[in-house]
């Protein structure tokens, strides 16, 4: 067989990538996000800060499983 004919066969027989392959990979780029966004040095992936009614300096660090409650509803 000439490569040119090859060459139309490869291209009428392209697949798209597995469905699964596609699946595997958002996973893993989740998860490197994950990873990277967050600080393992002390397991807090953020941080409040403010001043109270007495000047009081606060400062609350948020941590894994945490519940954050803003205008009476709790986010987790």
């Amino acid at each position: 067989m000439s490569s040119i004919f090859l060459r139309i066969k490869n291209v009428l027989n392209y697949r798209k990538p597995y469905f699964w392959l596609v699946i595997i990979a958002v996973v893993v780029v989740v998860i490197a996000a994950a990873s990277f966004g967050t600080d393992s040095s002390n397991g807090s992936f953020g941080s409040v800060s403010w001043t109270d009614e007495n000047n009081n300096q606060i400062q609350y660090v948020f941590t894994l499983g945490d519940q954050i409650v803003f205008d009476d509803e709790v986010y987790k």
